[in-house]
């Protein structure tokens, strides 16, 4: 289930592709582990940032099991990601409970512009 609070998504478009990628890796990395039921994604704008929530229902992990940086190249992959776009990535994890990926990106930030300039 897809969800937005806009009709339409302005965004530049290394921003949007950037995002495009983040949720593929969210929605690749359910199929593989979660084994979810159900998943939940929202897309929203909040004070100049764009938010990107990727929710299961699935297996989840012990997230103090964890040291606090992802381990997988998936994640690792998704950290530079969000990175490169001067966002932030905020995972949360209960087990039988599910995950929820958060990316939060700022819409306007001369940063991102020249760090994914081609």
């Amino acid at each position: 289930q897809l969800i937005s609070t806009q009709q339409t998504l302005d965004v530049p478009g290394e921003i949007a592709t950037g995002i495009f990628r983040l949720f593929q890796e969210s929605l690749t990395n359910v199929a593989r582990h979660a084994q979810a039921q159900q998943v939940v994604a929202t897309i929203e704008i909040e004070d100049g940032m764009l938010v990107l929530k990727v929710a299961d229902n699935g297996k989840g992990f012990d997230m103090n099991s964890r040291t606090g940086q992802p381990k997988t190249l998936g994640l690792l992959g998704m950290q530079e990601r969000v990175l490169m776009m001067n966002g932030q990535l905020d995972i949360s994890s209960t087990p039988g409970k599910g995950t929820t990926v958060t990316v939060t990106v700022p819409l306007q930030d001369e940063k991102v512009q020249k760090d994914m300039a081609p």
